[in-house]
């Protein structure tokens, strides 16, 4: 795999950690807009509201939530959907995409190794192929202080199946396999919002690169506009290379607003 060519700095301590998905649910569940972002990660800190299980674990989680996540802008519309208390099963889709957008080496892992590989028909997966994809972290490069050792690396590729197994597109042990995955119909549409307003046009949409997270081809994304659209959830007219595309709400954050619960 080639180094991405322009992208953030990157560490391997938040792969690591996992996808922390009802720790990052909880803390956004009892997020108070009234008050700044330090000081809600101080009330979750003195309050345990994560139910960590220890207070250093406590402080390495709110530390990584505090890098990976900006409720006050870009991750509004996640919190309203847990303030919501939309369930699990729905919210999690919607924690990946939102995580893929600040965790560089988990959207590069999805989009642009796993979902190749799936494509062209594997379905086994071990932490040494992974390493064997992400060998560029080895050698002196931008994005990384300093190059990783073996061992950081082999850290690194566990972590990643792990972290995407919690998201249910893996199972398994130390092998894991491809399962069926199916992106349900409300958070097809959260992503599809999320492109729009990103300035993704109608044209391109379908080729997204957001879609490879959830392992979905734009043959797929295709096949479900065209479903959405027959039941008049989007307005999705083609015409040659032309493309039209209208959706339910104005914005992400108003989508998330008004979702269904």
């Amino acid at each position: 795999m080639k180094e991405p060519s322009s992208t953030p700095r990157i560490t391997c301590s938040g792969v690591n950690r996992g996808a922390l998905v009802q720790e990052t649910y909880a803390a956004f569940r009892t997020w108070d807009y009234a008050c700044s972002k330090q000081a809600n990660y101080d009330r979750i800190s003195e309050t345990n509201a994560i139910n960590a299980p220890s207070a250093n674990g406590l402080k390495a989680i709110l530390k990584d939530l505090s890098i990976r996540f900006n409720p006050e802008g870009v991750d509004r519309p996640l919190v309203v959907l847990a303030q919501r208390e939309l369930s699990l099963e729905l919210w999690r889709p919607e924690l990946l995409w939102h995580l893929a957008q600040s965790e560089h080496l988990v959207r590069d892992f999805l989009a642009n190794w796993l979902y190749p590989r799936i494509q062209d028909g594997h379905i086994q997966f071990t932490p040494a192929e992974v390493s064997d994809g992400f060998r560029w972290l080895l050698k002196p490069n931008k994005l990384v202080k300093k190059p990783w050792t073996e061992t950081t690396l082999q850290g690194l590729s566990s972590g990643l199946l792990r972290l995407v197994a919690a998201f249910g597109l893996l199972e398994g042990k130390h092998i894991k396999r491809a399962v069926p995955h199916h992106l349900p119909e409300p958070c097809f549409l959260y992503v599809l919002q999320a492109l729009q307003e990103r300035g993704v046009s109608s044209n391109n949409i379908v080729d997204a690169e957001d879609w490879r997270i959830f392992l979905l081809s734009p043959q797929d994304v295709h096949q479900e506009l065209l479903r959405l659209h027959q039941y008049r959830k989007v307005d999705y007219q083609t015409a040659g290379s032309l493309v039209e595309l209208r959706l339910p709400a104005v914005d992400l954050l108003t989508y998330a607003e008004g979702w269904p619960v």
